[in-house]
């Protein structure tokens, strides 16, 4: 299981590849920025 941090970081780096930063970054801070609160769903 990745940490958090990691897995951040890896769909960041994917995104960027695929230039869709932006939708995944709006993805994620509509989840709650994912961290910490939402970590035991992962």
């Amino acid at each position: 299981m990745l940490k958090p941090g990691e897995l951040f970081i890896y769909i960041y780096s994917f995104t960027v590849k695929e230039n869709r930063a932006i939708s995944i970054l709006n993805m994620a801070l509509s989840l709650g920025f994912l961290f910490p609160s939402n970590a035991s769903l992962f």
